[in-house]
């Protein structure tokens, strides 16, 4: 009698696709004992291929034997890229974009390929990106985030009207000024008065920028109507008045008063200062032209016949006045 042994059905199991770095289970059936093309003689193993591979398992019952294979399919990870890590100012935003799959999850939990963030410190920003068939890789961007410069414009003061002064800011290494100014010192004159602002951006090496604001109490000065020229004939006297509303007068000749006469020889420039009651002051200049007295000359005395004429010449000046109305240098008269 001969014992018929029946070959083992011998089955590997389906094939397998396999995202390149992961491991699957390969389970055997159909025999006693069990030994694969890796050695293995369990009927499960767990394989873990970096390119795609068949397994063959040898299945025994006794003396008899069947083998079966098994395909696994090896597809590589998609290409995540979360971009070049970036540099922000703080309170600005950074935009992210993430290539290389279908689709994205951040650790944000944006499910979006590209993605807002306004990270208040330096912070690192992971994403998972997924192909088509399943598989996955992650990549890394960090956001720097550099802080603002101390932006300082100085302290407000009060200033007159038309004086010079100048503003200083610190906090960086550029500044531009509201005026135009493009370094940290500025020198203004306003000949307007009220309350000035001024702003100055400051930037620092990092390209990260900010602005700080000072006001200037502009302060007016007395308004001064002093005639700024005049003439007289030597001998006469004029009046200078300063035409103001204020209280502080100093003259150059020494006097205190809103208004002085003077009788100048020869022509002199006058200079008023006049002070408001907030200090600040105007200082206006007159100039006194003095022309000298012609000498008038109408000749030698003359005598005359009855009925006879007499020729008169006068000197001395460029414009006559005779007592009979005529208004030549030269007459002839026949008293």
């Amino acid at each position: 009698m001969v014992n018929v042994i029946p070959i083992p059905k011998a089955n590997a199991g389906a094939n397998k696709i396999l995202c390149i770095g992961s491991s699957v289970n390969l389970i055997a059936t159909g025999g006693t004992n069990y030994v694969w093309n890796n050695g293995n003689t369990t009927d499960t193993i767990n394989v873990s291929p970096t390119v795609t591979t068949n397994y063959i398992v040898t299945v025994s019952t006794g003396s008899c034997f069947a083998m079966d294979t098994v395909l696994v399919e090896v597809i590589p990870l998609p290409k995540a890229n979360a971009g070049f890590d970036q540099s922000i100012c703080t309170g600005n935003e950074a935009t992210l974009v993430a290539t290389g799959g279908s689709n994205y999850l951040w650790n944000t939990g944006d499910n979006t390929a590209t993605i807002k963030v306004k990270p208040t410190v330096t912070s690192s920003y992971v994403v998972t990106v997924y192909s088509a068939n399943g598989c996955k890789n992650t990549d890394t961007v960090v956001v720097k985030v550099n802080p603002l410069p101390e932006a300082k414009a100085g302290l407000s003061f009060s200033v007159c009207q038309g004086i010079p002064f100048q503003l200083k800011a610190s906090g960086g290494t550029n500044y531009e000024w509201s005026n135009g100014a493009k370094t940290d010192t500025t020198t203004i004159i306003e000949n307007s008065f009220g309350i000035k602002n001024y702003t100055v951006t400051v930037s620092d090496g990092n390209g990260c920028s900010a602005s700080d604001q000072i006001s200037v109490n502009i302060q007016s000065s007395p308004v001064v109507n002093l005639v700024s020229e005049s003439s007289i004939c030597k001998g006469q006297n004029i009046t200078l008045a300063a035409g103001s509303n204020a209280s502080n007068f100093l003259w150059n000749t020494g006097a205190t008063t809103n208004s002085i006469t003077i009788t100048p020889l020869t022509t002199t420039n006058y200079s008023l200062t006049v002070t408001g009651a907030n200090g600040c002051f105007t200082v206006v200049n007159s100039n006194v032209i003095v022309n000298q007295t012609p000498i008038a000359d109408a000749g030698m005395d003359q005598r005359i016949c009855l009925g006879s004429t007499a020729n008169l010449k006068a000197s001395g000046g460029i414009n006559y006045l005779w007592s009979n109305g005529e208004k030549t240098a030269d007459i002839t008269v026949s008293p």
